[in-house]
């Protein structure tokens, strides 16, 4: 076959896969959503991970042999991605907004190294891997990263016999642990992006508290000052009987609950991981929701709890001593008691622990 021959053949296996692939994955996310099986409102999580289209943009160029456009789709696709879900200090709308050249350099590349040698192919590959992994340092190293501000915080306790917390960082690190005073009621430091605002209300009535806390601006995390992400760190007080609602975009959470007093516990996340000690109350009701990420729920070891489980394609993991029935796991003091505390679990992707601890 003829050098021309085979240039021809090539052309006439030109397939497009982009909008059937497009259409297909959107079908599949909207079903999941309608069937309530991915937490939250469908269409904000279709803004977040829409850069998803460059990385089909990148499959279809490896079926037709676009090396340099595959490579070039792929490693903007994921820096974009990760942008959107937090990992550097601008949305992906912002890096395309101040660095939207390097798509016509990208254009550029494309066609001038379209229909080459081997040879020709692996240089046009060797400068897209280059300028993704320079795009990719800037945004670490240079003027993308924010630098966060930190506040401080402390409530009183006057008069205060219960109260209701709510908490909804957009991003970051979040931390509660229990502490003993007699003068305040929470305390702790948030740090924020720049780009952030913070909020903050907190009202005592008839001697029932309700401390809200939150941020709002633009998703950002973590800067390359701060190791994971803007942190939280919040202290309750043992005393008072709370009930606690957390929600957040992306991120980790570390909530040490065991020292405290919670009847009530709502934690929601939309992707990252969780990492709860549940309260030791004679009775609780709790639910932890995670759409995309890890669950890790540790269950001190005289607590009677039974656990729902709502863990689609996710993994599960229980420590011995714990009990399976279905979609429920008790404890062993669960099984025994007559009214245990009932927690929920939803995961549709990602891995449910559950420990015992002992």
């Amino acid at each position: 076959m003829t050098e021309q021959n085979s240039t021809n053949y090539r052309h006439d296996r030109h397939r497009s896969i982009f909008f059937p692939i497009l259409l297909i994955m959107l079908g599949v996310f909207f079903l999941l959503s309608n069937m309530n099986m991915i937490p939250g409102d469908a269409w904000s999580l279709v803004v977040r991970f829409w850069p998803v289209v460059f990385l089909i943009g990148a499959i279809e160029d490896l079926i037709n042999f676009k090396w340099v456009g595959a490579v070039f789709n792929t490693g903007i696709g994921v820096v974009l991605l990760l942008a959107n879900l937090g990992y550097f200090p601008w949305t992906a709308w912002q890096m395309i907004f101040r660095l939207w050249p390097l798509l016509i350099i990208a254009w550029g590349l494309d066609i001038a190294f379209r229909g080459q040698s081997i040879v020709g192919s692996l240089i046009g590959i060797s400068i897209s891997v280059v300028i993704v992994g320079g795009l990719v340092w800037f945004a670490l190293q240079g003027p993308l990263t924010g630098v966060g501000e930190t506040t401080k915080l402390t409530y009183a306790i006057d008069g205060v016999r219960e109260g209701h917390l709510y908490f909804q960082p957009s991003v970051g690190k979040l931390s509660i642990e229990s502490f003993q005073s007699k003068t305040e009621l929470v305390r702790g430091e948030v740090t924020l992006a720049e780009e952030e605002n913070f909020e903050e209300k907190f009202d005592v009535r008839n001697g029932s508290a309700e401390l809200s806390l939150s941020s709002r601006g633009i998703v950002v995390l973590p800067s390359r000052q701060i190791d994971n992400g803007f942190p939280w760190n919040l202290e309750i007080n043992d005393q008072v009987p709370f009930t606690m609602e957390v929600e957040q975009g992306v991120g980790k959470q570390e909530l040490e609950l065991n020292g405290l007093n919670i009847s009530d516990l709502n934690i929601t996340l939309g992707v990252g991981s969780v990492e709860v000690t549940l309260p030791v109350e004679e009775f609780f009701e709790g639910q932890i929701e995670c759409a995309v990420g890890e669950i890790i729920v540790r269950i001190p070891e005289n607590l009677a709890v039974k656990i729902e489980l709502d863990t689609a394609i996710s993994s599960l993991s229980l420590s011995s001593g714990l009990s399976k029935d279905g979609d429920w796991v008790y404890s062993p003091a669960g099984l025994k008691s007559k009214n245990p505390s009932v927690l929920k679990i939803s995961n549709p992707i990602g891995q449910v622990r559950i420990v015992l601890e002992k």
